[in-house]
C-alpha cells in the first residue's frame, strides 16, 4: 500500500488454513484490515453483516465454489471488488470469474509483490468508481445539491461568510439552517473561535434574556461566544428589547469588511419564508446585514436523490453496513413526496433504511406515510364506489347515454343501473332511449370525450 492509499477492508477466502494465515499477514503488513473465511458459505455469512472493500478468494474449494461467491458479490455488493486465486491447471475458471465480475486473478504460486499489485489495482478501480458515483461538488463545500434554489443560497453564503455582519437564515423546519450557520462560521475569519447554539423554543421566555446576555455575574452565551459565532434559532421568540441589546453588544451589522470584532457574530434562524412572506423577513433592523432563505426540499428537484445517496453512504459507513441500493420506484416516491420535515426527515428515513440491513430498498420498505402519499399521487386511494362511478360514466359516454346498451355492457339489468345512478346522483342527463325527465338522478357523462375501450367502440359503430 502506497502512502497516499487508505487502508481497505479485505475478506480472504481459502480452505487452506496455512494459505489464509500467509495472506492475512501479508495484507495486514500492508496496512489493511483483514477478515478470513474457510469457505464460500462462511464468506457469505460474514458479508451479510461485515461490509468489505475487496474479496480475495480461491476458486477451487469444497462445498460452495469460489465462482458462486464471485457471482453473489457481483450481483449484490456494488461497493466491493473481487480478486480470485487459481492454480495453473484451473486457469479457465479464472477466465470465467473475470467474465462474471472479478477484477483480477492471481495464479499460484505468486509472490508478495504480485499480491500487492493485484490488490492495489482492484482498490484503485473501486475508489475510481466511488468517485464517479459520488454527488458532484457543491458551489459551497458542505451544501449538497445542484438545484438553482440551493445554488442561489450558496451564492448568498459566499457573500455572507467573509463579512462580520449579522446573518438571518429563513426557511421551514428541517431545511438545514444550523448547518448553513456552521458553514458560514467555518468559512469566516472566526473559524477558530467558538460556535455556540441556542434554541429559543427550548428556553422559558422569562429566561431568554439571562441565557443570552447573562445575569448576576454569570456570562451569557453572547459573551461566551466572543471572537466566534452565536447561532440563535427561533429569533422571533426573543423580545424586541433583548434584540436591541444584542445589536448594541454584538458587532455592527455592517462593519468594515476587514475589521474583526472581538464580540460574537450573530447568526439567527427563523421560520420566515414558509409562505408568501419570503421577501419580508419578520426580524430586521440593525441586527442583520444579510438575509438568506433556504428552500424546502420539495422545491429542490433532483437534490433529493443526491442527498439520499449521500446519507445512505454516510450511515452505511457509520453503522458498518453495506450501502443499500435504492430502487428506481423508491427514487420516484422521493421525488414526488412533499417532505414536510425537509432534509431532516429525509436523513432520518435513510438512516432507518440503512439500519434495517436491506440490500435493496423498494417501496414497501418505506414508512407508511410515504407509501400512502405515493398511492394518493397515483390516484389509487379512491374508494370502490368512486371507481365504479367513473367506470359507469365511461360506459355511458361511450354509448351516448343509452342506458339500455350501458346496462348490457356492464352486465346488469336496467333497474340495477338506475339504482346505482340514483345512489351516486348528480344533475340528470337525458338518455337517447328515454324522454327527458323520465328518470332522475342520472349521472352526466363527462363533458370531454373519453376514448372508450375497443369493445365499446365496436358497439357505437353498430
Amino acid at each position: 500500500m502506497t502512502k497516499d492509499e487508505t487502508p481497505a477492508r479485505i475478506l480472504v477466502v481459502d480452505d487452506s488454513p496455512s494459505t489464509l494465515e500467509v495472506l492475512r499477514r501479508n495484507l495486514e503488513d500492508g496496512g489493511h484490515f483483514v477478515v478470513t473465511a474457510s469457505g464460500a458459505a462462511d464468506a457469505l455469512a460474514l458479508l451479510s453483516f461485515t461490509p468489505v472493500d475487496l474479496v480475495l478468494t480461491d476458486l477451487k474449494m469444497p462445498g460452495m465454489s469460489g465462482l458462486a461467491l464471485v457471482r453473489h458479490v457481483t450481483e449484490n455488493l456494488k461497493e466491493t471488488e473481487i480478486v480470485v486465486i487459481t492454480g495453473y491447471a484451473t486457469i479457465g475458471g479464472a477466465v470465467e470469474a473475470l467474465r462474471t465480475g472479478a477484477e483480477d486473478y492471481l495464479a499460484k504460486p505468486f509472490t508478495d509483490d504480485e499480491l500487492r499489485e493485484a490488490v492495489g489495482r482492484a482498490l484503485r478501480k473501486l475508489r475510481g468508481r466511488k468517485s464517479e458515483s459520488a454527488p458532484p461538488p457543491a458551489a459551497v463545500p458542505g451544501l449538497l445539491g445542484e438545484s438553482e434554489a440551493i445554488r442561489r443560497a450558496g451564492r448568498a453564503i459566499e457573500r455572507a461568510a467573509p463579512s462580520e455582519g449579522g446573518v438571518l437564515l429563513g426557511g421551514e423546519d428541517g431545511t438545514g439552517k444550523e448547518l448553513v450557520a456552521r458553514i458560514i462560521h467555518n468559512r469566516s475569519a472566526r473559524a477558530h473561535g467558538p460556535f455556540l447554539s441556542m434554541y429559543c423554543r427550548s428556553v422559558a421566555p422569562e429566561l431568554l434574556h439571562e441565557e443570552l446576555l447573562g445575569a448576576r455575574g454569570r456570562p451569557g452565551l453572547l459573551a461566551r461566544a466572543a471572537g466566534g459565532t452565536l447561532f440563535v434559532a427561533d429569533i422571533e421568540e426573543v423580545g424586541a428589547a433583548v434584540r436591541e441589546k444584542l445589536a448594541l453588544l454584538g458587532p455592527p451589522a455592517r462593519p468594515a469588511r476587514k475589521q474583526r470584532s472581538t464580540s460574537a457574530r450573530l447568526i439567527a434562524a427563523t421560520c420566515w419564508g414558509t409562505g408568501p412572506s419570503r421577501t419580508n423577513p419578520p426580524v430586521s433592523g440593525e441586527l442583520f446585514e444579510e438575509a438568506i432563505w433556504l428552500p424546502p426540499l420539495r422545491e429542490r428537484g433532483e437534490d433529493v436523490v443526491i442527498l439520499a445517496g449521500h446519507f445512505a453512504r454516510h450511515y452505511a459507513g457509520a453503522l458498518g453496513r453495506p450501502v443499500p441500493e435504492l430502487a428506481d420506484s423508491v427514487l420516484e416516491v422521493f421525488r414526488s413526496y412533499p417532505w414536510p420535515g425537509n432534509v431532516r426527515e429525509l436523513r432520518g428515513i435513510v438512516r432507518d433504511l440503512v439500519a434495517s440491513e436491506l440490500t435493496t430498498v423498494s417501496v414497501p420498505d418505506l414508512p407508511p406515510r410515504m407509501r400512502f402519499s405515493a398511492l394518493r399521487d397515483a390516484g389509487w386511494n379512491r374508494s370502490l364506489a368512486d371507481v365504479e362511478t367513473e367506470h359507469v360514466r365511461r360506459v355511458l359516454a361511450a354509448v351516448d347515454g343509452n342506458k339500455t346498451r350501458a346496462a348490457e355492457i356492464l352486465g346488469i339489468d336496467r333497474k340495477t343501473l338506475r339504482d346505482k345512478l340514483r345512489e351516486r346522483s348528480s344533475p340528470a342527463q337525458p338518455s337517447r332511449d328515454e324522454a327527458p325527465g323520465k328518470e332522475e338522478g342520472a349521472l352526466r357523462p363527462p363533458s370531454s370525450a373519453v376514448e372508450p375501450p375497443p369493445e365499446l367502440r365496436r358497439s357505437r359503430e353498430r
